[in-house]
């Protein structure tokens, strides 16, 4: 299985949390990522695994490790998307889809640049750290 699949189950959470649902179950997570519910089965089996994620009565919860890369992976994802729309014009749902993409590739330093980049040469405020 992909890490990249991991990342995007706890960068899903982390953004339902952010969003007032911070015990989603698997079909919810599913919906949010635009999948079918078999498709996000393993990977929070695998991040159940390593203690990433406590699955609980249907429910899926973050634990401190899974919340800290997955809102790592949620602000790459939202500095990814700010420059692709931002800096170069891109519509706002094409900027979401490549920053999908490269999100699980940019390391945090590349991410941290481009956020302070971004800041200076737009007037754009910086993307903080994750607010969970």
């Amino acid at each position: 299985m992909e890490a990249s699949s991991q990342e995007d189950v706890l960068e899903a959470l982390c953004v339902l949390a952010e969003n007032g649902n911070a015990r989603p179950t698997m079909a919810e997570i599913a919906v949010h990522l635009s999948r079918e519910e078999s498709a996000v089965r393993a990977p929070l089996n695998t991040l159940a695994r390593s203690g990433e994620v406590v699955i609980e009565g249907g429910s899926v919860v973050l634990t401190p490790r899974g919340e800290e890369i997955g809102c790592r992976i949620m602000r790459k994802h939202r500095i990814l998307q700010s420059f692709f729309a931002e800096m170069l014009g891109m519509k706002p749902e094409e900027a979401s889809r490549e920053a999908c993409v490269l999100e699980h590739g940019i390391s945090d330093e590349a991410a941290d640049r481009l956020n302070t980049y971004l800041g200076r040469a737009a007037g754009l405020p910086c993307v903080p750290a994750c607010p969970l």
